[in-house]
């Protein structure tokens, strides 16, 4: 694992409540201040289809994965009639 990987990722200042993304400026305050931020888990999503007509819904993806990885499979999804396809968040572990 290397400094940028355990940087990486989504973080919240303690003081303020207030959620971004380490990079620029801010991975200086999280060196020099390291008991002001803590990790958010970043969240992971299934790709799902639901049938418009019977309600059924289908799981696309085994695992849940990012919500970029999640958003590029849908993009690549042909559109069919009566069917929607939609991002679903998965429960945390």
């Amino acid at each position: 694992m290397t400094a940028s990987d355990r940087i990486n990722g989504i973080w919240r200042d303690k003081t303020t409540g207030r959620e971004f993304h380490a990079g620029g400026a801010m991975v200086g305050y999280l060196y020099s201040q390291p008991e002001r931020f803590e990790r958010i888990p970043e969240r992971r999503y299934h790709v799902v289809a639901i049938n418009e007509r019977t309600g059924r819904k289908d799981y696309l993806t085994a695992t849940p994965d990012t919500h970029a990885a999640c958003c590029t499979i849908l993009s690549k999804q042909t559109p069919h009639k009566d069917v929607r396809k939609q991002l679903e968040e998965a429960p945390h572990a």
